[in-house]
């Protein structure tokens, strides 16, 4: 069989575990502190505003649109449920 870890060995990985944490933070905290920096600029933010404007305006078009069509979708079901009623009634058992 294999050798069992020691009570050395769970430090070990833990020590390791947590440093690899560390480092991954840390990683995302100068990333996030470069990203700002950018971010902050007049010329960037108002192109982000106009973006995300655009793309809300866009999904807000969409959405109404596609109501609108649903309805008629809905209708169209409701139509073709009555006629396929009247060919096809219900069985009754006497």
């Amino acid at each position: 069989m294999g050798r069992h870890g020691t009570a050395g060995d769970l430090l070990a990985l833990g020590a390791l575990f947590n440093a690899m944490g560390v480092f991954w933070l840390l990683s995302y905290a100068v990333l996030a502190a470069r990203a700002r920096a950018v971010l902050g600029r007049p010329a960037v933010k108002r192109t982000l505003d106009r973006v995300t404007g655009t793309v809300l305006v866009g999904l807000g078009v969409r959405l109404a649109l596609e109501h609108r069509h649903l309805g008629r979708v809905s209708m169209a079901r409701d139509i073709f449920e009555h006629h396929n009623a009247e060919e096809n009634p219900p069985c009754t058992q006497s």
